[in-house]
């Protein structure tokens, strides 16, 4: 497959996380983190902990145990990691709770594009 035809695949794959994130945020009440080093806007997502003196392990149990907390979802079996390209915390994230046994269905999507096509989920 050709670079072009790689990026436009990828960019399919993020646009169907982002649609799925969609249909599954307005029918739901789901576990919502924003995994991404930018600053959250989505006033219903969960930011990541942040603590130096905390392993990656210690950090993403905080995280989760935070979210379940703030948001006590209906659904907390299903989570919607928004990250974005410039790091993968939503990817260790929804390592995390599946090896966890926390959540059956993860769902990862764009937060930028998740913005740029639902502007009215902004704080």
């Amino acid at each position: 497959m050709s670079s072009e035809g790689a990026q436009e695949a990828e960019d399919g794959k993020m646009l169907n996380g982002t649609v799925q994130a969609f249909n599954i945020i307005i029918q739901d009440s789901v576990l919502v983190l924003h995994c991404s080093k930018s600053p959250p806007r989505l006033c219903e997502a969960v930011e990541m902990v942040t603590d130096e003196n905390l392993s990656q392990q210690e950090i993403l149990e905080k995280t989760y145990r935070k979210a379940m907390n703030e948001m006590c979802p209906d659904k907390p079996r299903t989570a919607i990691l928004f990250g974005d390209e410039k790091s993968d915390v939503a990817g260790i994230m929804a390592e995390f709770l599946e090896r966890k046994g926390y959540c059956n269905t993860i769902i990862r999507a764009d937060k930028d594009l998740f913005y740029s096509r639902y502007p009215f989920f902004l704080e």
